[in-house]
């Protein structure tokens, strides 16, 4: 049996990969001339080879891990050594330790972050009544105060959805928050608990050391993973088109594909689709308007509205005046920067740090969120530019630059609205009753690498399961 997956990101090669494995005959096409989708990487002008795309993924979650394991993978984790900062009032200052995404548990754990009377306010939590899926922003502003919001949560939220706290739907991006808000008991309370028990149950140490890891990635970055799949799947005789885009899913699966020869129609057994949302949503409604499906149209409209963010990533690499010390920066979105995150990236991977020349550091810097025309507004160069400027001037540091490059990452984070997971349930109720179509992708169970890998799984299985049947 055929399948075409479309779409060549980390959901597309694990579904490919999984197919593959099960003895399926797999075609993947892929619009870019590339696969990985935003696990890319680049020889940064010849220093190192390192990430310009997602540099990381959740090591609390074992999905990723899993996936090094089967491919032979070593991982690598963040050094102990550094930490990151939030620059606060201008400043630089140590990012709270006791709190879930910025939602402290105590008051305590963000005095001297958060102002006196925005310490004041969030220990007179506000309970006001039950609340269905608000956004995390007004909900965590209306119990703790809007300082705890602009000063910590939405900068730790702008680094996964490069989104605002108050347009992120609380049950989609912190559901261990969604109880407090249905049952309308405590937020303090509901934090203090869940990190009391991720200290017994949160994974194992980082190999040598007492440290439990937040992240994991791999020896050059984990662009190696989307390569690592792609040769693998190459391996088990998946085919992949690469630089073919398909424009059009038709009834009987014809399917209209785009590339350097022309237009023309390929046609397999079973579709699965590994797409942005909104591209999945042209896809689905093309196929449900040709088979008269209006809930299968209805369903692709629905993804189509799904808003996106995008950002870029500069990186450069700088001659030291002096030692870099800790592993980066958040910033709120309230501070009048340029940039809205860096990253000392040489000082967070060890193994990135053992391939620069001694007295130089890679450093990466974000730039971009929902809404935001900084993109769109500015070139590659003057991107380069302002955020090397602004880097400088937040750290107060004077390096050489001696190299920079940007990478666009344009629609790659799906905003997750409240709604967002009522509406991923219908269009699911939907799909799932066709047993020949699949759907996979970050913006159905979240954005990260593992709940990627872990929603391709899962289609693939069904799929495989319904052949079956």
């Amino acid at each position: 049996m055929s399948t075409a997956v479309i779409g060549a990101g980390i959901s597309g090669l694990t579904a490919a990969f999984e197919l593959a494995q099960a003895g399926e005959k797999v075609t993947v096409y892929e619009a870019n001339h590339r696969v990985g989708g935003s696990l890319v990487g680049s020889d940064l002008g010849g220093y190192a080879h390192g990430d310009v795309g997602a540099e990381a993924s959740l090591y609390a979650r074992p999905e990723t891990r899993e996936l090094m394991q089967q491919l032979g993978l070593e991982p690598q984790y963040p050094s102990t050594e550094h930490k990151s900062q939030l620059l606060v009032g201008g400043q630089l200052m140590k990012i709270p330790a006791g709190t879930l995404m910025g939602v402290p548990g105590r008051h305590t754990d963000v005095t001297g972050v958060v102002s006196p009377a925005g310490v004041e306010r969030l220990q007179q939590e506000q309970l006001n009544g039950s609340q269905d899926d608000p956004s995390v922003g007004d909900f965590i502003a209306q119990r703790l105060g809007a300082e705890v919001v602009d000063t910590l949560v939405d900068p730790l939220l702008a680094g996964v959805y490069a989104g605002s706290a108050y347009h992120l739907s609380l049950r989609s991006t912190l559901p261990a928050l969604e109880t407090a808000a249905r049952e309308n008991t405590s937020v303090l309370d509901a934090v203090d608990q869940i990190l009391a028990s991720r200290k017994v149950t949160q994974g194992a140490n980082i190999p040598g050391t007492t440290a439990r890891p937040v992240f994991v990635s791999l020896d050059g970055g984990m662009n190696g993973l989307a390569r690592a799949l792609y040769e693998r799947c190459r391996e088990l005789g998946v085919t992949f088109r690469l630089g073919e885009k398909v424009s059009r899913v038709r009834a009987g699966y014809s399917l209209t594909v785009s590339g350097p020869q022309g237009e023309r129609a390929e046609v397999a057994d079973r579709v699965l689709v590994a797409t942005p949302a909104p591209v999945a949503g042209q896809l689905l409604g093309s196929l449900g308007e040709d088979l008269g499906n209006s809930e299968l149209a209805g369903a692709g409209v629905a993804l189509e509205r799904v808003e996106t963010a995008d950002s870029a990533v500069v990186t450069a690499v700088l001659e030291c005046a002096s030692e870099l010390t800790g592993s980066g920066f958040l910033i709120p979105p309230n501070e009048p920067t340029f940039i809205k995150a860096s990253t000392f990236a040489s000082n967070k991977w060890p193994w990135l740090q053992g391939r620069i020349p001694d007295g130089t550091a890679v450093v990466r810097m974000s730039v971009g969120r929902y809404r935001s025309t900084e993109l769109a507004t500015h070139t590659d160069e003057q991107l380069a530019q302002k955020s090397v400027a602004d880097w400088m001037s937040i750290t107060g540091r004077s390096d050489r630059v001696l190299h920079t490059e940007v990478w666009r990452h344009v629609g790659a984070l799906p905003q997750y609205q409240p709604g967002h997971a009522h509406m991923v349930s219908g269009v699911d109720s939907v799909v799932k009753r066709i047993p020949t179509l699949g759907l996979v992708g970050n913006a159905f169970e979240g954005v990260g690498i593992p709940a990627c890998i872990n929603r391709a799984r899962s289609e693939v299985q069904r799929l495989i399961t319904e052949r079956t049947a």
